[in-house]
Order: C-alpha cells, then sequence, then structure tokens
C-alpha cells in the first residue's frame, strides 16, 4: 500500500483486527484492492449510498475481500417517505443485493426483522413497513 492511501483512512486496531476510518469512494479501487481484508461490516453504508453509486462501492468492498472474505451487510427496506424522498436511509433489496453482490458473492439472509412498531418514527415518516435484514455474503473463489 502507498503512503497515498494514508490520506483517505486513519488507521486503529491492535493485535488481530485492524479497522480503518475514511473516505471507501476517495481511496479508488486500486487501494481497495491493496488492502485485502478477511470481512467488512456494513452496518448504514450501503443503504446511505445513493443509488447510482452503489456499484462502485460494492467493486470497492469487493475488490477489498480476500477471496472467502465476508461482507456482513444490515440492509433496509422500506417505501417511500411522505415527502416523497427514497432516503437516506435508502431501501435496499434482496434484488438489489442479488444484483449488486450476485456476481461475485454468495448471498445468505440470515435474520429479517420488522423495525416498524418499534421505531415509531419511520410511521411519522410516512411509511408503511420497515424492515432491516441481516445478509452474509462471501466472496466467491473464482
Amino acid at each position: 500500500i502507498t503512503k497515498d492511501y494514508q490520506t483517505h483512512f486513519v488507521e486503529h486496531g491492535t493485535g488481530s483486527i485492524t479497522y480503518l476510518i475514511g473516505d471507501f469512494f476517495g481511496i479508488g479501487r486500486a487501494y481497495a484492492e491493496a488492502v485485502k481484508f478477511d470481512g467488512i461490516y456494513d452496518r448504514g453504508s450501503l443503504v446511505a449510498v445513493r443509488p447510482e453509486d452503489r456499484k462502485e462501492y460494492v467493486d470497492n468492498c469487493v475488490a477489498a475481500l480476500k477471496k472467502g472474505g465476508k461482507v456482513l451487510l444490515i440492509a433496509l427496506e422500506h417505501d417511500p417517505f411522505k415527502t416523497g424522498k427514497l432516503g437516506p436511509p435508502f431501501c435496499v433489496t434482496r434484488e438489489d443485493v442479488e444484483a449488486l453482490y450476485g456476481e461475485k458473492c454468495d448471498i445468505k439472509e440470515l435474520h429479517r426483522e420488522s423495525r416498524f412498531d418499534a421505531e415509531p418514527v419511520w410511521k411519522k415518516k410516512g411509511c408503511s413497513y420497515f424492515d432491516e435484514i441481516i445478509y452474509v455474503l462471501e466472496k466467491k473463489e473464482s
């Protein structure tokens, strides 16, 4: 990894766990490919990315993973807000996950839960449902 990588991220951690905080889009694909993580925890990232920018985000995620590496993805499904806005947080359906990750990752849904009654803010925003879905995505060997 070149020193330019350090202009995009701050590295933290000790022992066997290292994590980076910074501009994931700014790092670029070449740096993402050089890093090679065992895993990525995505809670609140993909759902915050505008739909037109998701492919770049996912391409960087997959490029940064070792073969067999995993993404723990927490996605949200909901209808548009009463203002007509779609997000953030944006809805990310199973079909979206398959379209974005399916070619390079195996996808397994671990859990699906309605958060509609537990988090009344979504009803106030005009949603008729608000689900949280947890996926494990494993990078394919080929």
